[in-house]
């Protein structure tokens, strides 16, 4: 099925988890790969590409907060 992005009004976050993709922003704009990303929040790496798919897309929107 995949890893998908959902909104539960604390902004989007990683299904199944109370991971926003601020938390994960906030290493992947220190230059953190995705593979370091996941150690941190042993997640699968799905679920963090997901979410830098979602910052890369929606940078704007979730730089803006």
């Amino acid at each position: 099925m995949g890893a998908k992005i959902i909104d539960r009004g604390r902004g989007p976050e990683i299904e199944g988890t109370r991971i926003t993709v601020y938390d994960v922003m906030d290493y992947w704009k220190d230059g953190w790969r995705a593979e370091q990303i996941v150690a941190v929040f042993r997640l699968p790496i799905e679920d963090i590409e997901a979410a830098i798919d979602y910052i890369e897309n929606h940078r704007e929107d979730v730089t803006r907060v």
